[in-house]
């Protein structure tokens, strides 16, 4: 009777656990990236990077903007004339960490926080 190695199952269970990364990861993103398109009208949504201080910022101009911010930086984001509450939704697209929030627009020019030392997306959308 021949049995494995403790050594080759180890290796084994690590590549299967590998295998599953590769392929959970692509599928969240993907999943990722279908909520936001569904949640923006991406037919009058524009590359917009004069709109933001990290100059990753695709904008439905005064309604939602999509950002990418590099890791750990601010960002100063133009949200145009209007008063009113958005909401926020930071991202964190390696862990899938999801961080929302409430904001009343005090001026054109708003600040934010990247939460995360990783580079993330931010969500910001009129409510």
């Amino acid at each position: 009777m021949m049995t494995e190695s403790p050594a080759k199952w180890t290796l084994n269970a690590a590549l299967f656990n590998i295998s599953q990364n590769l392929v959970e990861k692509p599928n969240f993103l993907m999943g990722l990236a279908r909520k936001y398109a569904e949640m923006m009208n991406l037919s009058r949504a524009i590359p917009r990077p004069d709109l933001a201080s990290c100059g990753y910022c695709l904008a439905e101009t005064g309604e939602a903007y999509l950002l990418y911010v590099p890791g750990g930086e601010q960002v100063e984001v133009e949200l145009g004339d209007g008063q009113g509450e958005w909401l926020l939704e930071w991202v964190h697209p390696q862990e899938g960490w999801i961080t929302s929030s409430r904001l009343k627009q005090e001026g054109s020019m708003m600040t934010f926080d990247n939460p995360y030392v990783e580079g993330a997306l931010l969500h910001v959308k009129k409510s």
